[in-house]
């Protein structure tokens, strides 16, 4: 359950895979600043929740946060390695950032974890 207090989110339930969910729905509704608050009260309850930084990622690279975004793919990445939807996410963020070859690598081992390679 949550509880808004002058538009600021306080957790009160330690279920982060509801905050996941916020999250994802603020990002769907283009409120990418309030999903970050949603994917952080995520990791507050769940430090090893890869869909939490997947999603805290996303809306880092929507905001041009490459570096953080990088960041928060990698703490997704060690916590499910084969993720392979975060991997070609962070190969984009990575070409974003000039990064080619790096990016076309994550790209790469993206489409080997899909089909189990």
């Amino acid at each position: 359950m949550k509880a808004a207090t002058s538009g600021k989110i306080v957790q009160v339930s330690g279920d982060a895979g509801i905050w996941v969910k916020h999250g994802n729905e603020q990002m769907y509704n283009g409120a990418v600043e309030k999903a970050i608050e949603f994917y952080n009260l995520a990791l507050e309850a769940n430090p090893d929740l890869a869909p939490a930084w997947t999603g805290k990622a996303d809306a880092l690279e929507v905001c041009g946060s490459y570096d953080e975004a990088i960041q928060c793919y990698d703490h997704a990445l060690a916590c499910d390695p084969l993720d392979a939807e975060c991997l070609f996410k962070k190969g984009i963020t990575l070409r974003e950032m000039g990064r080619e070859e790096e990016g076309l690598s994550a790209m790469k081992r993206s489409v080997h974890a899909s089909i189990g390679v």
